[in-house]
């Protein structure tokens, strides 16, 4: 847990209560630092916008009401587009209309998802009085100043990160940050650049439900492609993250050569970069659940999406 002094709201329960039966607790702050501890599935972003068949209102329903703009900053375009879709915002990279550019479009949208590389076109964006949602936060941050992808905007990026960030917390804008692991780095971070900014933090203790995960590092033993195959031939459905393209490309090609009717959907950049791949992404846990694969190959463009609430049979990393 965040070491800032006692959680504000602790609860120990599968899922996340609604916003009004947290508001019992204790009101929720409409500035600061809000922090969202929750294991994965728990409901944090049923909690942020619930489906349209349940009437409770989320918490952006909630912060639209104060008033609030939402911006939602996320290192992967896959979790962008995900997110879009789940929260019911525009994602930046999908905007787009004739004779209008896309920063008056993002400065003049009330709600907006977008990752780190687009975050100049909301430098003229009021930030004074909005709520800017870090939804993975611990991988948000440390992409921040480690991720090779922003490497040569990174300079652009924290300058421009740091006078928004600045902007809201000196005056009504709520920063919130959402993680299964969430620790003091992350909300030091931002403290950080505004000390006195108040932390608020919610803290869901109930234990995820886990299975099995076989963790391989360096170049993937045969053993390991042949103990998948096996698997395989016994009916079990396989999840595989690589940690870069190549491994992931390489893996597809051997299942593929060794069992060339299997069903195999692998997410990456290559793949979220086309057309059908910015679909499957934009409704991630119904295309994975409407195709059924026999095995599912990703990289870290999907690392962050997967909440399919469906038994597997085996996770290889």
């Amino acid at each position: 847990f965040p070491s800032h002094d006692k959680p504000d709201i602790l609860i120990n329960q599968p899922k996340f209560p609604t916003v009004a039966e947290l508001q019992k607790n204790k009101p929720l702050p409409t500035k600061g630092i809000l922090g969202i501890l929750g294991a994965k599935g728990s409901g944090k972003s049923t909690l942020m916008n619930p489906p349209k068949d349940i009437a409770d209102i989320g918490l952006k329903q909630l912060w639209l009401s104060q008033g609030k703009d939402i911006i939602s900053i996320v290192p992967r375009i896959a979790l962008g587009r995900e997110q879009a879709h789940q929260w019911d915002i525009e994602y930046i990279g999908d905007m787009g209309a004739e004779k209008i550019s896309i920063d008056f479009m993002a400065e003049n949208t009330r709600e907006i998802g977008l990752c780190f590389n687009s975050l100049k076109r909301l430098k003229n964006k009021d930030f004074s009085n909005a709520v800017v949602i870090w939804d993975e936060s611990e991988l948000t941050v440390s992409d921040l100043v480690t991720a090779s992808t922003i490497k040569e905007q990174r300079s652009l990026i924290l300058s421009t990160l740091e006078n928004k960030i600045k902007e809201a917390l000196s005056n009504d804008g709520l920063i919130v940050l959402m993680d299964a692991d969430l620790t003091d780095i992350s909300i030091n971070y931002f403290k950080n650049l505004y000390p006195d900014a108040p932390v608020f933090t919610i803290v869901n203790e109930a234990n995820p439900v886990s299975w099995d995960i076989d963790f391989y590092t360096g170049k993937t033993p045969a053993s390991v492609l042949e103990q998948m195959c096996d698997d395989i031939s016994n009916g079990l459905k396989i999840i595989l993250t690589a940690d870069n393209q190549d491994k992931a490309k390489a893996i597809h090609r051997h299942l593929t050569k060794e069992n060339p009717d299997l069903k195999i959907v692998r997410v990456d950049r290559e793949f979220t970069e086309t057309t059908e791949g910015k679909e499957f992404v934009q409704n991630l846990n119904p295309s994975i659940l409407e195709i059924k694969p026999d095995v599912l190959i990703y990289t870290g463009s999907m690392g962050t999406c997967i909440v399919t609430g469906k038994q597997i049979g085996r996770a290889h990393v």
